[in-house]
């Protein structure tokens, strides 16, 4: 769950009203160290248990994690 915060996250609060969502993630790489342990436990059990201690399910969301890491790569190949 997450750690340190006293109310829902915005984004369990969404997909707990609208299960059928998708979760954009730009830019992957940048995002704090803690968003990837919680994307370690929504991608491995398909759920998320958010401050309150409710279950939330991901398992009808879409996740799409953008990132630029190869960009660079890929400028000096062409």
């Amino acid at each position: 769950g997450y750690v340190g915060y006293e109310e829902s996250g915005n984004i369990t609060e969404r997909v707990r009203h609208r299960p059928y969502s998708v979760i954009l993630l730009d830019e992957i790489e940048k995002a704090h160290p803690e968003v990837f342990n919680i994307l370690l436990q929504v991608l491995d059990s398909g759920h998320l248990t958010d401050a309150k201690g409710r279950k939330v399910n991901f398992r009808n969301t879409v996740i799409i994690m953008t990132s630029n890491i190869g960009a660079e790569h890929i400028d000096r190949m062409s």
